[in-house]
């Protein structure tokens, strides 16, 4: 039943009627994307991708990063990194991109790059509301988990925060008659890492309606 449970709920966001993945996010070479939605870009085999482009359903996203231009020095390439970013914002059916500064020399971004001015435009180069704060940690630096901090810093509520979707629930009765009928010997057990992605994937293909109504099954 525990198996059953996670995967009837990603074939009811399957077979409901959902808006599809059309919101582009071009990412430029020196902006290392961190976390998105509280998961971990991957350049395969994930929902997204750290590569050029990144493609999520329309709706609320939230993103992690961190800005590093490089610049030359003697004949060397060092790079300068900024603070960590969290921010979200809300997109459909367009094409978004980067607005950063550029700085002339190292020296220039050393001095402005922890006061980041940066913003998202559409695809007709009109900004777009981003809601951002700074993702901080105290302390020692080296092996920062982002998945983990992110998902701290919206169960706190911060000012950037998104909801956190829980992955184990129970539909009402309703619902359970709306998903299609498993056989158990047609269920091949799948870990629980794969249940999750199943879960995110469908959750995030869904429209806002039945976004809405997953997540008030989970607060019930």
């Amino acid at each position: 039943m525990r198996i059953l449970k996670p995967l009837s709920i990603a074939l009811l966001l399957a077979t409901s009627q959902f808006a599809n993945a059309d919101i582009k996010l071009n990412v430029p070479s020196d902006l290392n994307l961190l976390a998105i939605n509280m998961e971990k870009p991957t350049n395969s085999g994930g929902f997204f991708s750290s590569k050029e482009t990144v493609t999520l359903a329309d709706g609320e996203h939230q993103i992690v990063f961190r800005y590093e231009p490089q610049f030359e020095n003697n004949n060397e390439r060092v790079e300068v990194s900024s603070d960590v970013y969290i921010a979200k914002f809300s997109a459909s059916n367009t094409e978004l991109n980067f607005v950063l500064p550029e700085y002339r020399d190292e020296d220039a971004a050393n001095q402005a790059i922890n006061d980041l001015q940066w913003s998202l435009v559409d695809s007709n180069n009109k900004d777009i509301a981003v809601t951002t704060d700074k993702l901080k940690k105290s302390g020692v630096q080296l092996g920062r988990d982002y998945l983990r901090e992110s998902e701290v810093y919206n169960r706190k509520g911060g000012i950037a925060a998104i909801g956190i979707v829980t992955t184990v629930v129970t539909l009402p009765s309703a619902q359970q008659q709306m998903a299609p009928v498993i056989n158990m010997k047609d269920v091949t057990p799948a870990s629980a890492d794969t249940t999750k992605e199943m879960l995110h994937f469908w959750y995030n293909k869904a429209d806002a309606k039945t976004k809405a109504k997953f997540r008030d099954y989970i607060n019930k």
